[in-house]
């Protein structure tokens, strides 16, 4: 685009509305927001008005005055308006002003390869956002599938899937996150996976979780969100609220985290909706100083099978009921005190099989609920095994 061309309505770059049948193929548009006033509004690089089974391979945009690529209906509330089966393969958005890639109403998408940079300017900076309009029906946003992306230097998220209109069916498999200040994915979808996830550096400029599952509209009968794998590497923040993967109590459904690896964190889990659970990770919690690297309020939660070192205080504080924790590995606490290094303070818990170990450390398990079932954990160098204030069996 030619400099000082004006930033408002209708000055985008390519726009195709209600196509269908078509492939754009090894194109580069810039945009050149810095030698013109980007701001927002739509003045997209590339839009999609409800087009349909296309494919955009190797296209790169660059330097978006507002969105770089943007795929929505201007008739939302007819579902069969929207943008559907589209594929965008190895296609890259950088410099972005607002989003790398905005989908506001889409169905049966890909992405695949490619890549979503340096998008700064205004919120929410992210490098591909799957957000309907306010005024959106129920599920304008649905079987989306985001594959081997990766998401760098973003000054929001690198993944947003925004909570409005229940997005559902979405996907995030083999991604790479690198650098993205306010968080690798925030996972607002009713239910889908994220599959592998590498996340690269993860620092106190966090919005909340690397992995934030906010809460929804007040609906909660989702299908749940299952995190497959997750890598964490170059944690930097000590800041309690930056969990590693966070789940608010009013999130959509439950999520189940399984095999998360990480070679150093502070907080690493914040299981607050109920029935969520850690499973099967090893975990090297040596940043921090602040007791609960997991907590856990939600009812009817798990943390089964995990190995978590070098932790500070309590590795595990629950006050949610009905919560299990069993058969994990707790070893060489960088300091313990009488509030253990598992805290039970929810009524009805099941604590069993748990190994924990120290060096002259003071309490291994405290348990303040009520009805707590306890037995064959293997505990060595406390000096107090068991702080039991309720009587429990």
């Amino acid at each position: 685009m030619r400099r000082k061309t004006p930033v408002d309505n209708g000055y985008w770059m390519i726009y195709l509305a209600e196509c269908s049948n078509f492939e754009i193929n090894g194109i580069t548009l810039d945009a050149n927001r810095y030698e013109r006033c980007p701001r927002e509004v739509p003045a997209h690089t590339l839009s999609f008005q409800s087009c349909s089974q296309f494919d955009c391979k190797n296209v790169k945009v660059v330097n978006a005055v507002c969105d770089g690529f943007y795929l929505f209906s201007s008739t939302p509330e007819k579902l069969d308006t929207h943008c559907r089966e589209f594929r965008f393969t190895n296609c890259t958005a950088s410099g972005s002003f607002r989003q790398g890639c905005s989908v506001i109403q889409g169905h049966d998408g890909v992405f695949r390869g490619g890549a979503f940079l340096d998008t700064k300017g205004t919120a929410p900076e992210a490098g591909i956002d799957l957000e309907s309009d306010q005024s959106d029906p129920i599920g304008a946003i649905s079987r989306i599938s985001i594959e081997g992306v990766r998401f760098a230097g973003n000054s929001g998220f690198g993944l947003l899937v925004a909570t409005v209109s229940r997005p559902s069916d979405i996907e995030a498999i083999d991604c790479v996150f690198d650098h993205n200040a306010g968080g690798a994915i925030s996972w607002g979808a009713t239910g889908g996976r994220i599959v592998r996830p590498q996340i690269n550096g993860f620092r106190d400029t966090a919005i909340r979780g690397a992995i934030d599952v906010p809460a929804g509209d007040g609906w909660r009968e989702g299908p749940g969100t299952v995190i497959e794998q997750p890598r964490f590497t170059a944690v930097t923040t000590t800041r309690p609220e930056n969990a590693l993967v966070y789940t608010h109590s009013e999130a959509y459904g439950p999520v189940a985290i399984d095999g998360m690896s990480t070679d150093a964190c502070g907080a690493i889990a914040g299981l607050n909706r109920d029935w969520s659970s850690l499973r099967h990770s090893t975990i090297t919690a040596s940043l921090g100083r602040v007791d609960g690297a997991i907590s856990i309020s939600g009812r009817g939660c798990a943390v089964v099978d995990n190995h978590i070192t070098q932790f500070y205080g309590s590795a595990i504080i629950c006050t949610g009921d009905n919560v299990v924790v069993r058969d994990n590995r707790l070893d060489m606490p960088r300091y313990n005190d009488d509030n253990g290094a598992i805290r039970i303070l929810g009524k009805d818990a099941s604590v069993g099989a748990n190994v924990i170990s120290g060096k002259a450390a003071r309490t291994a398990i405290r348990l303040d609920g009520r009805n707590a079932i306890f037995g064959a954990n293997r505990i060595s160098g406390f000096l107090r095994p068991v702080h039991d204030g309720k009587n429990n069996e």
